[in-house]
């Protein structure tokens, strides 16, 4: 699904992912680094295959550091040990929990239930990894509409019609990132990752009961 870079992380991120869907994490490495370890965003700040966060990010795990070890620039100059593939992944997979955590709390703030089970709820996990105080539109949406966002798309297309400075009104802290532009070019970050959260899973059950009446409307046909 992935280039061979990203996908060569798989068996590590399903080995520790807990819960979380794998390729959703995988999309987060594609779209953060491409799995190259030593990829350079923030020259100094970021670091890793999820372009952690340093030094606030230190608290998931490891240092700028110890997340860029045989690193020449962007170019790797050794392989990573076993070890080291572990502690890329364990602290991703911590940062996304984190953020997955901050998620909830901001829907629950909102009064919204979105299901963990689909894409619109992955995406607010990316979001907030891509720009913490975007998740302050989520509460302000059910304040100006007097109910809360019933899914991604909606509340997107709320943000998208707000002015500028309708945006620094809610939180001032999105000042850099209220134009139209850096609010698309956020929500589509938050989308490219998010989309594979995925529709959520058929159990066993509601998939025999489906593929049943499938077959009764065929016969009757």
């Amino acid at each position: 699904m992935f280039t061979s870079s990203v996908e060569k992380w798989r068996a590590l991120v399903a080995e520790q992912a807990d819960g979380i869907p794998v390729d959703f994490v995988l999309a987060w490495i594609k779209h953060e680094s491409g799995g190259n370890h030593c990829s350079l965003g923030i020259p100094g700040v970021e670091a890793g295959i999820f372009q952690t966060y340093h030094p606030d990010d230190d608290r998931f795990g490891a240092s700028f550091a110890q997340l860029r070890p045989g690193c020449d620039g962007s170019r790797a100059t050794r392989a990573l040990t076993d070890d080291e593939k572990r502690l890329q992944v364990r602290v991703g997979l911590n940062l996304i929990r984190n953020c997955r955590d901050k998620a909830r709390g901001a829907l629950k703030s909102a009064g919204a239930d979105w299901t963990e089970g689909a894409m619109d709820f992955w995406c607010v996990v990316k979001l907030r990894h891509a720009l913490p105080a975007f998740l302050s539109l989520l509460s302000a949406y059910t304040r100006a509409m007097g109910e809360p966002p019933p899914g991604w798309r909606v509340w997107k297309e709320w943000v998208m019609k707000l002015s500028p400075a309708e945006v620094v009104a809610i939180n001032s802290a999105m000042r850099p990132w209220s134009s139209p532009e850096q609010r698309a070019r956020l929500l589509r970050n938050a989308e490219e990752s998010g989309k594979y959260g995925g529709a959520e899973k058929l159990d066993v059950r509601t998939m025999v009961l489906l593929l049943a009446m499938a077959a009764a409307l065929y016969l009757v046909a």
